[in-house]
């Protein structure tokens, strides 16, 4: 980390911290209480000589970096709303990619569909803590990572309130299963899940005096069991030359004082097309794919082996989010920008390493999100692309323009819009097939 890049960080907490940290206070941190520690007789294997960062910033500024980092995930936009521009601002007909979307808001719990121009369909809701990540199944059922309160839990890292749940296309919640699960999950067959869970360990060698958050890559049954795993943990002391570790700021937060080193916020099955095999190792066999916010980096992991098999990122991204594979065997990336305060988003090449197409904005301060964030390649070759912490999401052609763009309706008493985590693109023939059975059913 460079002098700059902490400079950069410090006018960024300053000039944010009246506004956000006064929402921090309402909005409680995605992973705010404690999980119980890995069950025993399967402990992390110890470093015989700390990771060592690729820089040691001062004490003044890595105090800054701590407050910047422990703002967490916020509920509402910092800036007042332009009521005008509240659902639907955009919509080019020509040049969109007509189909249905499916966006959540974290801590309302609530996730709604709406068409292309921004009419909706439908909604779910549960008075529950927050929400991560809803996806829509081919029946119409919702599938959605959350939380919920739980009595008497201490105010650090993940707790027993957090779930896997369905519901019907009609609002019933048809299963809640209590797992420690975050982020992200996608639904394999046989109903099974991937996902990812959240550890605990002390790890002297590493810091001392400090819990430190380690994240596990798990595939689940449909009762929430774990069937196979790996550590984000083990997996960079496993490999220190494929994996080499930055440190991350200690917090103190709650009950404690923790390090999160390891946060993976996305993680996806790789089904590429079979024509890509052979051309790289990533496209054979049974790979996953993950992003690491603050390592910087894209990892995909062989799931047999449980080795990484590739990794990009150290040194070209900063804070990413959401990783995926597209059909041309490359990979998209949200790049949060967290210290140079614009985002962009990316396409690479597993195959060169280079970057072979991305977005950011003409004036890149228009388009900036610290956290989260998302991109999905749409069928006509657009990209949708969520600006979670502004409440935006909007289409852009392979050229940059934007064709499509929706603002969250949702407003506060305050005019602070309701931040979006993702909104997902699922097309017609999909969508309509779901609407059909629902009308069959009534």
């Amino acid at each position: 980390m460079t002098n700059e890049h902490i400079r950069t960080l410090r006018l960024l907490w300053l000039s944010s911290v009246a506004v956000i940290g006064v929402i921090a206070i309402a909005c409680s941190r995605e992973e705010n209480s404690v999980a119980p520690d890995r069950p025993a007789g399967d402990d992390p294997p110890r470093v015989t000589e700390p990771p060592t960062p690729e820089t040691t910033p001062d004490q003044e500024s890595l105090a800054e970096l701590e407050r910047l980092t422990a703002l967490g995930y916020i509920g509402w936009t910092t800036e007042e709303a332009d009521p005008q521009q509240s659902g639907l601002a955009l919509a080019n007909d020509k040049l969109a990619c007509p189909g249905y979307y499916l966006y959540n808001s974290r801590n309302l719990c609530e996730a709604v569909l709406v068409d292309h121009r921004g009419r909706r369909l439908n909604s779910w809701r549960l008075p529950h803590r927050y929400w991560s990540h809803v996806e829509l199944s081919p029946n119409g059922d919702l599938v959605i990572i959350g939380a919920e309160n739980i009595p008497n839990q201490p105010r650090m890292g993940i707790t027993a309130g957090n779930y896997i749940a369905r519901m019907s296309w009609d609002g019933e919640l048809l299963s809640k299963t209590h797992v420690r699960a975050h982020h992200d999950f996608e639904v394999l067959p046989g109903n099974r899940i991937i996902t990812l869970l959240e550890y605990h360990h002390s790890i002297p060698e590493y810091r001392e005096n400090v819990t430190v958050f380690d994240n596990e890559v798990a595939v689940l049954s449909d009762r929430g069991e774990v069937i196979e795993s790996v550590s984000l943990y083990k997996l960079f002391v496993s490999h220190p030359d494929v994996l080499p570790l930055q440190r991350v700021p200690v917090m103190d937060y709650g009950d404690g004082r923790f390090v999160d080193p390891f946060h993976v916020n996305s993680v996806e099955w790789l089904d590429p097309a079979p024509s890509l095999r052979g051309t790289h190792d990533i496209y054979t066999g049974s790979k996953v794919l993950i992003c690491v916010r603050f390592q910087d980096l894209v990892c995909v992991i062989d799931w047999e082996s449980k080795r990484p098999v590739w990794v990009w990122g150290r040194g070209e991204l900063d804070c990413p989010h959401h990783a995926s594979l597209l059909d041309n065997g490359h990979i998209l990336v949200f790049d949060n920008g967290r210290g140079r305060r614009f985002s962009r988003v990316v396409e690479v090449d597993p195959r060169s390493g280079g970057i072979v197409w991305q977005y950011k904005a003409a004036n890149p301060q228009d388009f900036f999100s610290v956290s989260r964030g998302a991109a999905q390649r749409l069928p006509n070759g657009n990209t949708l692309i969520t600006e979670s912490d502004r409440a935006r999401a909007f289409q852009v052609t392979p050229l940059g323009e934007i064709v499509w763009e929706f603002h969250n309706p949702v407003l506060n008493r305050a005019s602070r819009r309701a931040t979006i985590v993702r909104m997902e693109y699922y097309d017609l023939p999909y969508v309509n097939a779901i609407l059909r059975a629902v009308a069959n059913r009534g």
